[in-house]
């Protein structure tokens, strides 16, 4: 099988993530010991280098140990908040009862017949490898279709056979990521129409069976009409991290090597937020400029500073992606606040004084319902563009 090209990116968007991916590896790779230990181009595998995110882990083994709900569980957020690094940190906060298949869907074939259902039935494998599970009665995937169909094949035969291999008081757990891959194949047709009532099936067939899919906060819209994502109770935000979180996510891995002063984690924080991809390119850059001086000394405000320009370049892109795909009136509120914070000092701006400015500098329709001001600050929020300090105002 052969991964597909999201089908929205189209080719130029797809040749310039390609060549930024490049730009990024040689600024993060090129001239950087190995013991680096921020990598903002991966999913972070060493537990060491996890912070946070216990609340979603509860949540998640609630799912898993409730009562059979019928439906898959849905985590949602930014892209680079952590979905993929959460996925790949599971397991070692769930214990033996429960086996993981990790599945990227943005590596699916789904042009080939049967495509997902062959990474499905791989990944499943696979888990049952990993956990010492013999794998000796499971049946090889068909090159061709069987004559009763791929999904019926799935459903009764394979399946069957690795629902049966596990002990009575052990399941199985479907961990979908990318899930907006899938979607856009819905969209186009090169799935099933019915693939999403298939997996509902598969749910409600076997309560040893659960699936967890990760997506996009911009395609909570199109997960509505996904049948696996219809109960909104099964619904958990994978938000910014805390303050402590970030602290810690800025300290702890490179305290081998060095330490930060107090000015230089704020400046860190105040650039980044709790953002963990951010977080990591900023690090990532801090601890190659520590490599060339040999880790001498502490990592200050100024070093910060040095970094700034490289930073904005990683980040770019990112960045690039949540403005334009913010409406008029949102981008306009952005302005508002990042002009108003700018000229006081980075302070929090009160909804009266962006109010004045908006009415002052834009066109932005305040008394329209649909898209007053305070909506639009609260689509902000929800998306982590902005943050409310009751008492204060808005600020990024």
């Amino acid at each position: 099988m052969h991964p597909t090209r999201s089908p929205h990116d189209g080719y130029q968007a797809a040749l310039t993530k390609t060549v930024l991916a490049a730009i990024l590896s040689r600024m993060f790779a090129e001239n950087t010991p190995s013991a680096n230990p921020y990598d903002p181009l991966s999913p972070i595998a060493d537990p060491a280098r996890f912070f946070g995110r216990g609340t979603l882990f509860g949540f998640i083994r609630q799912y898993l140990f409730a009562e059979r709900t019928g439906h898959a569980l849905a985590l949602t957020g930014q892209r680079g908040v952590g979905k993929t690094s959460l996925l790949w940190q599971l397991p070692a906060h769930l214990d033996t009862r429960t086996l993981t298949a990790y599945i990227d869907l943005s590596q699916v074939a789904f042009d080939e017949p049967g495509g997902l259902l062959a990474v499905m039935a791989d990944s499943a494998r696979q888990a049952l490898d990993s956990a010492g599970v013999s794998t000796f009665r499971l049946p090889p995937v068909p090159e061709m279709p069987p004559p009763e169909g791929i999904a019926q094949w799935f459903a009764e035969t394979y399946l069957e056979t690795v629902l049966s291999a596990l002990r009575r008081a052990r399941q199985l757990v479907f961990l979908f990521d990318e899930t907006s891959a899938l979607f856009d194949a819905l969209d186009r047709g090169s799935v099933a129409a019915d693939l999403p009532d298939f997996l509902l099936h598969l749910l409600n067939h076997d309560d040893r069976l659960r699936m967890l899919f990760a997506l996009d906060l911009a395609d909570e819209a199109r997960a509505e009409h996904f049948a696996p994502l219809a109960d909104p109770l099964l619904y958990g935000r994978v938000p910014y991290l805390a303050a402590a979180e970030s602290e810690a996510l800025i300290r702890q891995p490179a305290a081998a090597f060095y330490t930060l002063q107090d000015d230089a984690v704020s400046a860190i924080m105040a650039l980044c937020g709790g953002f963990p991809y951010g977080l990591q390119v900023v690090n990532s850059l801090l601890f190659q400029l520590s490599a060339e001086r040999n880790h001498e000394g502490s990592i200050t405000v100024s070093d910060v500073r040095t970094t700034l320009p490289q930073a904005i370049v990683a980040l770019d892109d990112r960045y690039r992606q949540l403005w334009d795909s913010a409406t008029i009136n949102e981008q306009q509120a952005l302005a508002g606040l990042a002009i108003l914070s700018e000229n006081d000092s980075g302070r929090a701006v009160s909804l009266a004084d962006l109010r004045a400015w908006l009415r002052r500098e834009t066109d932005l329709p305040l008394e329209n319902d649909s898209s007053s001001l305070t909506a639009v600050l609260r689509r902000l929020e929800y998306r982590d563009l902005i943050r409310v300090t009751p008492g204060s105002g808005y600020s990024f």
